[in-house]
């Protein structure tokens, strides 16, 4: 029996499935882990292309393409976070 996947299934991925999936992606080994330890700080977590069901991580592959576009590795995201703009000055959200 041929059961047809989900749609929504096929853009997702343990990390060592979407680092095998995707070499192209990935300019040394560990880069992919580099990012997924600090995916609460980089927007991995924020936008929605990684994420967790129990101990099990799970990376939306849509999602993290658009990640990598949109933030890059040091992730404007959580820039915004800790810092603003006042004056046209960067300063930390304290000032």
């Amino acid at each position: 029996m041929n059961i047809p996947q989900s749609p929504e299934a096929r853009n997702i991925f343990r990390p060592a499935q979407f680092e095998a999936a995707h070499p192209n992606i990935f300019d040394r080994e560990g880069r992919l882990d580099n990012w997924l330890r600090y995916r609460e700080v980089n927007g991995l977590i924020a936008t929605g292309a990684v994420f967790k069901k129990g101990k099990l991580m799970f990376i939306n592959a849509e999602k993290f393409v658009l990640w990598m576009l949109e933030e890059g590795e040091t992730g404007s995201l959580a820039q915004t976070k800790s810092e603003e703009i006042k004056d046209g000055q960067l300063c930390p959200t304290i000032c």
